[in-house]
């Protein structure tokens, strides 16, 4: 995967490290696989689940982010430090701060941010009564960048 430093205001861009998995060596039943990496700090598993040579052509294992993005009730976070703006400015932030140069020859998805975006992201896009009762455990927005 992609290892690189906070860019310093320069254009360079870093380069993805690759290695193919043979597909001998990818598992009939992708869970299979994903149940190997299920000790991982924050596992994404993003499934395509649909098997066409056009549709449903890629999945994605990522785990082990290299940085963190939380919202809840108006606090964003970037590893656990307050960070000012909005959830959005934060995602700009990281994406601005590790570029990567994309390679046309690999799936879409080669390095960046993934996670759970939560119903109450809402206030951060439009003006909605906010609800005294928070019926679940999850913040609004959970988001790894990974490498």
């Amino acid at each position: 995967m992609a290892k690189g430093a906070a860019n310093s205001g320069n254009d360079i861009a870093t380069a993805l490290a690759v290695a193919e998995i043979p597909s001998a060596q990818i598992p009939d039943d992708l869970m299979d696989w994903v149940a190997g990496f299920a000790d991982c700090r924050d596992l994404v598993f993003l499934d395509s689940a649909k098997r066409h040579p056009t549709l449903g052509r890629y999945s994605f294992i990522a785990a082990d982010p290299i940085h963190r993005i939380t919202a809840e009730a108006g606090r964003t976070t970037i590893d656990d430090q307050p960070f000012e703006g909005s959830p959005f400015d934060a995602m700009r932030d990281l994406l601005t701060r590790y570029p990567v140069a994309r390679r046309a020859d690999l799936p879409p998805f080669q390095t960046g941010l993934a996670g759970a975006f939560g119903y109450g992201l809402r206030h951060e896009v439009e003006a909605v009564p906010r609800h005294d009762l928070r019926d679940h455990g999850f913040p609004d927005l959970q988001l790894g960048y990974y490498d």
